[in-house]
């Protein structure tokens, strides 16, 4: 079969391996479709080959840069070049979110039969691939008139329904979703489908706009709207019951402005007790 893996330089190679072995309490599924993840597996993709594509890798990985310069102190230059050298001729495993019909199963006692059309996740487990061995806690049946290129959104709809369930609220509440990427998107159209009041942000005015499309959900970019003041206008002065951050950055400014939407429970304090970054 064909599989997708990236670099260590932060390349995109297809291989023919083997189809894998079945693990315990498992299926074995044909993926028809497989979902990209434009932020998680966008960040390990370079644009450039060779050198450039490792430098382009290094500006946008500190963290990666901090762990070559500490193993440079600890083991020294010579040390660190071979553990580079090795790191960049390694291949990864792509993909988290898939969906297939089911073509072999473990034993019985799992509850999928081979032709069920499944959703699958589970990262180096739902892979883009023309096969995967998922086990059945990762496996979901297809309800009927659900299309597999839509399944494949699984495992980052379950990312986005674990966001709003940790806040906790009840439906009928506000919620603002801070972030309207992929995973925003599909956080909105979730929160608003359970019935809670539904309010988006984002910086693109496109991301904004795809948003506010949907009937019930309230969007606009942060880039010509204040949207603390929105917030206040749009609730009578209460602010937001919770909300769930989706944006990719490593700025304080989105965590510092969902605490600013969040209505407090008392003066000076926040919902929940949650405190500013500086």
């Amino acid at each position: 079969m064909k599989q997708i893996f990236v670099s260590g330089g932060g390349q995109i190679e297809i291989f023919d391996v083997p189809v894998p072995g079945r693990l315990r309490n498992s299926v074995l599924v044909r993926n028809a479709f497989s979902a990209i993840s434009s932020g998680t597996e966008g960040a390990s993709v370079s644009s450039k080959s060779g050198l450039l594509g490792i430098y382009e890798k290094a500006r946008s990985s500190k963290d990666a840069v901090d762990k070559v310069w500490n193993l440079i102190q600890t083991k020294g230059p010579v040390m660190a070049f071979e553990a580079v050298q090795r790191k960049l001729s390694d291949y990864s495993l792509m993909g988290y979110s898939s969906a297939g019909t089911v073509m072999e199963v473990d034993n019985q006692s799992v509850p999928f039969k081979p032709g069920d059309r499944v959703a699958c996740m589970g990262a180096g487990l739902a892979n883009h691939a023309e096969y995967a061995a998922v086990p059945r806690n990762l496996v979901a049946r297809v309800p009927v008139g659900v299309p597999l290129e839509e399944a494949a959104f699984g495992a980052l709809a379950c990312i986005a329904l674990q966001g709003i369930r940790r806040l906790e609220l009840t439906p009928g509440e506000r919620i603002g979703v801070l972030g309207l990427g992929l995973i925003g998107q599909i956080c909105v159209r979730i929160a608003n489908a359970l019935g809670y009041k539904t309010f988006g942000i984002d910086l693109s005015k496109k991301r904004a706009e795809m948003a506010a499309a949907i009937d019930g959900i309230t969007a606009w970019s942060s880039a010509t709207e204040d949207s603390l003041g929105k917030v206040l206008q749009l609730t009578a002065g209460r602010g937001l019951d919770g909300v769930v951050v989706c944006a990719a950055t490593s700025r304080y400014e989105p965590i510092n402005l969902s605490f600013d939407l969040c209505r407090k429970i008392c003066k000076g304090q926040y919902r929940k007790d949650a405190r500013r970054l500086e």
